[in-house]
Order: C-alpha cells, then sequence, then structure tokens
C-alpha cells in the first residue's frame, strides 16, 4: 500500500508539470524557456540541498563534570616528599650535582609548605568551613558571611587571615606568642626571603630577626658543607632538617585552626604527609 501511495503521488505531480508545461506551449517560447531555467535552478538547489544533509553529521555529545580542586594537601605531600628526598642525599660527601638536588629539595619544602598555608585560608574565605566535608556539611551561614569578604580577607599578610576569619566567626583566636604561630610566622618569613631573594653580605643578613629567630632552633647545618663556610643563610639554614621543620610547621598551624573552628581538619584524610625524617638539632 505504501509503494501503490507513493506511485500514485509521483503520477500526480507529473500530471500537474504536464498541464503546466501545456499551459506555457501556449503562452510562447520565451516564457517556456524562462520556466524550464526556473525548474533547472530549482532542481540544483534541492540536490545541493539533499547532499548536505547527508554530509551533516551530528556531534557527540559528551557530559563533562565540573569539579573543584584543593592544593592543600598536594602542597604538603609534595613539600614532605622533597624533605624525604633531603634526608636521603644527607651525607658527609656528596658531590656538586647532589648539593643542588639538596637545596632545591628544601628550597622546595620551604615554599610548598608555606603554599599551603595560603591555599588553606583561600578554600575557607570562598566555600566556607567544612569545604572539605562535602555540601552537606559545610557551614552555609559562615560561608554567606565570608564570600563578599573574601577579597578583602585575601589582601591581608598569610596567618593575619587566619587571625581575621575566626575573629569575624567568633572563634576563639590562635595565640600569636605561642607555637605553632611563631613557627608559622617564621615559615611564610622563610618562604618570601626565598622567593624575593636578595644576595646580600652574610653579616647584613645575619642581622635580620628572621635569621636570628631561625639560629635559634638550632637545626643540625647540612654535613656536606665545609668547616669554613660560617654564612648561615642561606647554606647551614637550609638543611634537611629544616625541610621537616617546614612541613610539620604548616601542618600544626592548620590543625591549630581547625580545632578553633570545631571541624575536623582536612589534613586527617592524608596521613603520610606526618612520616617525616626526624629533625636533628646542633649538640
Amino acid at each position: 500500500m505504501a509503494k501503490l501511495g507513493k506511485i500514485t503521488r509521483g503520477l500526480r505531480r507529473a500530471l500537474t508539470k504536464q498541464k503546466a508545461v501545456q499551459h506555457l506551449i501556449h503562452e510562447g517560447p520565451e516564457k517556456l524557456a524562462t520556466a524550464f531555467a526556473a525548474m533547472n535552478m530549482a532542481n540544483r538547489a534541492d540536490r545541493y540541498r539533499r547532499r548536505q544533509w547527508a554530509s551533516f553529521k551530528v556531534p557527540k555529545m559528551r557530559a563533562v563534570a565540573d569539579t573543584r580542586y584543593s592544593f592543600t594537601p598536594q602542597f604538603l605531600s609534595g613539600a614532605a616528599i622533597f624533605a624525604r628526598r633531603a634526608h636521603e642525599l644527607e651525607g658527609p660527601v656528596i658531590g656538586e650535582v647532589a648539593q643542588s638536588e639538596y637545596m632545591a629539595c628544601v628550597v622546595g619544602s620551604v615554599t610548598q609548605a608555606a603554599a599551603a598555608l595560603e591555599a588553606e585560608i583561600s578554600e575557607v574565605t570562598m566555600h566556607g568551613p567544612g569545604h572539605h566535608l562535602g555540601s552537606n556539611d559545610i557551614d552555609a551561614t559562615a560561608r554567606a558571611f565570608l564570600v563578599p569578604l573574601a577579597d578583602t580577607i585575601d589582601g591581608e599578610a598569610p596567618l593575619h587571615r587566619y587571625d581575621l576569619v575566626l575573629h569575624l566567626l567568633g572563634k576563639p583566636a590562635l595565640d600569636q606568642g605561642t607555637q605553632p604561630y611563631q613557627n608559622a610566622d617564621m615559615l611564610v618569613g622563610l618562604r618570601n626571603e626565598l622567593i624575593h631573594y636578595e644576595s646580600k653580605w652574610g653579616d647584613q643578613m645575619n642581622r635580620k630577626k628572621l635569621f636570628k629567630g631561625l639560629q635559634q632552633l638550632r637545626f643540625e647545618y647540612p654535613k656536606f658543607l665545609p668547616s669554613g663556610m660560617t654564612n648561615f643563610f642561606p647554606h647551614r639554614c637550609l638543611s634537611s632538617s629544616l625541610a621537616s621543620w617546614s612541613v610539620a610547621t604548616a601542618t600544626s598551624f592548620i590543625n591549630a585552626f581547625y580545632v578553633r573552628l570545631g571541624i575536623s581538619s582536612p589534613l586527617e584524610a592524608y596521613p603520610m604527609i606526618t612520616v617525616l625524617p626526624p629533625v636533628s638539632f646542633l649538640r
């Protein structure tokens, strides 16, 4: 039946065209030629459209998940890896290449540990306390309060951002005169000295309050340093013990902050961060 209907429709169109042609013959040859030219153009256009549709391909749709990455544990994990590597390289006699790797590892530990401090407080101000616990456990009220202030808070010094958030949320403050606050302050200061390094004489460096404080920690110096090396920064300062201390300091500070927030720390899910070689002290 479907085939018969198709044939019938085709015959009707043919008859219609035949009647139209007969009418145009009576009208004269010029109109007949114009009509055939128009019909030819229409047929070409129709064939072109058919080819276009035949070559058209519907693009495949793929669902893309929109996720948010937290760099705090990555920074601390990286800092811990560098600290462990620095301890592996430690020895009284190592070559120049190994000494360069050693210093690179220590610098990497310091800079990434300090970066973790900045990354974590940024996440709290932008996504709210409890951001690591999932959408159901975020403190929505605190988030709504902090988000409009995020840019203002971000303009403060790193540790002051933590102070400001605790103050705004009515939480107990971190004691700036005790640990881990004082160590965290030195860690951020040391990171700044490395990132914005200025080559100065050892005596100029030693007069800085930051380096006096680091010397008072009495970390053991790198074992490969020659006995005549007297400058504290950077040579004696950048030791494998300092690398371990940097990671432990940042971890302790972030955990102390979350204790005052009354929320479990996001670092609890990353135990390898705390697997660090022991810190050695001068005798």
